[in-house]
């Protein structure tokens, strides 16, 4: 597998190569999510007055805040918000994936096409991570290395489901720590220089934060090509 050196600067040769899909899906995340928080705004505050202008008694105030709790619109609101967010995140991993100059058209039709694919292995990778995080850390440290590259099989050899946790544990057999280790160099890093520029200006922290995520999902996908190829040798050389 190639260094992290070398891994980095691939990774933002590629960025660089996407940098204006890159930023145009940026812009659009953060505009309906500030659209989103206000609505969601509005809608708290509009129904916590509506359920307290007809709550009575002493616990009003109690009562009108349940209301809202396990009111159906807040319900369908965060839900909304949820896929939303699934599908922002599948469009940059298919970003990354697809070659330099793909429309961000193209990225949304077929993010559609694959949405509840991608939830449903997010289900099950969710699912077993939090299960083995029962068991202490470690343990779901483990699994979430061994399981983290589910999505980009998913996209790059359409294996669904159950199929491709399975290929994913497999690819990452006998390289957990080689992965494991790119990982924390690249987390070091990016907290590093996060830390740094929050402690100049906490906006400028916050938009580098935005920035880095397209770069750690291309950073991820470079490991997975590493881990494909590597597998692929074996196989030849067994057979």
């Amino acid at each position: 597998m190639k260094n992290f050196t070398t891994l980095i600067k691939e990774s933002f040769d590629i960025y660089k190569q996407k940098i204006t899909s890159i930023l145009i899906l940026l812009a659009i995340f953060v505009a309906i999510t500030i659209i989103f928080v206000i609505l969601f705004g509005i809608l708290l505050g509009g129904s916590l007055l509506f359920s307290l202008l007809l709550a009575k008694g002493s616990g009003a105030s109690a009562d009108a805040f349940k209301t809202l709790i396990f009111s159906p619109a807040l319900f369908l609101f965060i839900l909304t918000y949820a896929f939303w967010s699934i599908f922002i995140g599948l469009s940059f991993l298919i970003l990354a994936i697809r070659p330099a100059g793909t429309k961000l058209k193209e990225i949304f039709q077929e993010a559609w096409k694959k949405l509840w694919q991608y939830f449903w292995i997010t289900i099950l990778v969710g699912f077993f991570t939090i299960l083995s995080f029962i068991f202490f850390i470690i343990p779901g440290l483990i699994v979430a290395i061994y399981l983290m590259f589910c999505p980009y099989i998913l996209i790059v050899e359409g294996e669904k489901g159950m199929n491709a946790l399975k290929r994913s544990w497999n690819l990452v057999k006998g390289n957990w720590w080689k992965v494991f280790g790119r990982l924390i160099l690249l987390n070091i890093v990016f907290s590093i220089i996060s830390t740094i520029l929050g402690l100049v200006n906490n906006l400028l922290g916050t938009i580098f934060q935005f920035l880095c995520m397209p770069l750690s999902i291309i950073f991820l996908y470079l490991i997975y090509l590493e881990l494909k190829k590597s597998k692929e040798i074996q196989i030849q050389t067994q057979t």
